[in-house]
């Protein structure tokens, strides 16, 4: 199984990831979890279960732990390590030994702070299962102080260079908005089948589920949110004047990129 459940309140998202893993064999096995999360995203918690029994993980300097991952692996023992992938993302893998007929649950957490750009605030969920998976479902809730203006789930994006005007609406998740009869609330679920999972790729359903919104701010371009100790003004204003640019263009004509 695979399940993820994020809820954005006050335009701050956590979202929490858990992968169910059995090993069908009699023979032990490698167990893989692999998630990758924003750039802008950090890691508010992470664990194993195995056997019953849970595993917590900690928080260590950059250069100790890969020396601390290095050593894991070389011994055979489970180990997870944050490492940066891709542009604007960061792929946390995580292995572990997995006896015969046992199976292992992957739990992580991670905390975001979205951001306005093009005039609505955007969150974006990477899936990449290279498998079909019998329970896979993603849900989204948003809550926020203000009414729900935008509100947009298309297709699976493949990359960070897509146009947005070539976008087309995801058939499969299901939108409800308002939701429990409050247009500040929303939620999204994401819950394809095995058949269609399928039907995707052969590897089962690859790349990012994108929900972009807004808020209905009635002419006020500065508002701020108090939470647990803490506070996050945002600034939203309508009528700058667009900065001046320059621009300039490296032309690679090295061997290298024929």
């Amino acid at each position: 199984s695979f399940h993820v459940t994020s809820t954005i309140q006050l335009r701050y998202a956590r979202t929490m990831v858990e992968s169910k893993l059995v090993n069908p064999d009699n023979e032990a096995q490698m167990a893989t979890f692999n998630m990758t999360i924003p750039d802008s995203a950090f890691i508010r918690n992470f664990s194993m279960e195995v056997g019953g029994e849970q595993f917590m993980a900690r928080v260590e300097e950059k250069e100790k732990a890969e020396e601390t991952f290095q050593k894991a692996v070389s011994s055979g023992r489970g180990a997870g390590l944050v490492s940066q992938e891709t542009r604007d993302t960061n792929r946390f893998t995580v292995s572990a030994n997995l006896e015969g007929a046992q199976k292992i649950i992957f739990r992580l957490t991670y905390d975001e702070l979205l951001e306005r750009k093009a005039g609505v605030y955007e969150q974006a969920i990477n899936i990449d299962l290279k498998q079909v998976v019998p329970d896979f479902r993603v849900k989204v809730f948003l809550n926020e102080s203000l009414p729900i203006t935008t509100l947009k789930v298309p297709d699976l994006l493949e990359s960070n260079a897509v146009d947005p005007t070539e976008e087309t609406e995801n058939s499969i998740a299901r939108i409800v908005f308002p939701y429990e009869g409050n247009n500040k609330m929303a939620k999204i679920v994401f819950a394809p089948s095995v058949v269609e999972q399928a039907a995707a790729e052969e590897q089962g359903v690859s790349g990012k589920l994108v929900v972009r919104y807004d808020v209905d701010r009635q002419g006020q371009d500065s508002e701020v949110q108090v939470i647990d100790g803490y506070f996050v003004h945002f600034f939203v204003p309508e009528n700058l004047k667009t900065l001046p640019k320059h621009v300039i263009f490296v032309l690679d004509t090295s061997g290298s990129m024929e």
